[in-house]
């Protein structure tokens, strides 16, 4: 009987060892698309196509998006956590500088350029009060003070856009509407689990 059960505590063993990794994100740009081999969201590079409208017309033109195969919608807050925590950063997020955000940078193109910054900013699906929605920004400081980033607006509800503003150059967080790719640890840990009742089966007979 003891024999029998060592398999099935090797398996809750590493099973125990998976779930507790730390998975850093690798966001990987093509095709007008942000790939998140993490959460397996696909995000829409371009935050500059949504700037210039209100709210109405973003989630109009957000809905009439056919990038990669796929339809459309606007990041919630869940999906905006998902893609900053994925990449290294912790929340809370706000006037601390976040080397990590770089991946971000890198992978996305901003809405606005001045003076040497660069303004990596969109609305989410967050209400932030009557007739506004939350905005996560990313502002990257000039060229000679690079890996320094700063997060604003996610969770923190301190930046709002107007929903009637057409004339700002705020753009949006999308997210594709397919369904999320396991990451290598999940699927791993099946395939040991799967293992294992092999292993279990055999000494039984």
């Amino acid at each position: 009987m003891i024999r029998k059960m060592v398999p099935l505590t090797l398996i809750l063993f590493a099973a125990g060892l998976l779930m507790t990794q730390t998975v850093s994100a690798s966001l990987t740009a093509n095709n007008g698309m942000v790939y998140d081999d993490v959460s397996g969201l696909y995000w829409y590079q371009n935050l500059n196509d949504f700037s210039q409208m209100t709210y109405s017309q973003k989630i109009s033109e957000i809905s009439g998006l056919t990038t990669g195969g796929f339809s459309w919608h606007l990041a919630t807050e869940d999906e905006m956590d998902s893609l900053i925590d994925n990449v290294g950063v912790q929340y809370p997020y706000g006037s601390t500088p976040y080397p990590e955000a770089s991946q971000i940078t890198d992978a996305f193109i901003h809405t606005r350029f001045a003076s040497g910054y660069y303004f990596y900013m969109g609305i989410y699906e967050s209400i932030g009060g009557t007739g506004t929605h939350n905005i996560m920004e990313i502002q990257k400081l000039p060229a000679n003070s690079d890996n320094f980033y700063f997060i604003t607006g996610i969770n923190l509800s301190q930046w709002t856009a107007p929903d009637g503003n057409s004339t700002s150059d705020i753009g949006a967080w999308v997210v594709a509407d397919a369904a999320p790719v396991p990451v290598p640890a999940t699927m791993t840990l099946f395939g040991i689990g799967l293992l294992g009742l092999v292993g279990v089966n055999r000494r039984k007979y």
